[in-house]
């Protein structure tokens, strides 16, 4: 089974499906790893980059278990079948 991740509001900001985004620039894992590593007080990237995958690891099987999961004042993910796949 093959699940397409929708992040429907961020802070109470509801995002664009056509883009998935709020207006602005992207950030990309590697910016995401060094600025965890950065405000854990100079945490290793390779350790930074494992606690990242974790967050997105866990929020997955969350979806696969319950097609929902809400991060209070952050936002809520959906997950459906991609038809096909």
């Amino acid at each position: 089974m093959f699940l397409s991740i929708h992040q429907n509001k961020v802070a109470g900001q509801s995002i664009s499906r056509k883009n998935n985004r709020l207006r602005g620039s992207t950030m990309n894992k590697k910016e995401l790893v060094k600025r965890v590593a950065e405000k854990l007080d100079g945490l290793p990237q390779k350790t930074a980059a494992r606690a990242v995958d974790a967050v997105f690891e866990s929020i997955a099987e969350g979806l696969q278990e319950d097609s929902v999961v809400t991060i209070g004042k952050w936002g809520t993910y959906t997950a459906e079948d991609i038809a096909g796949e």
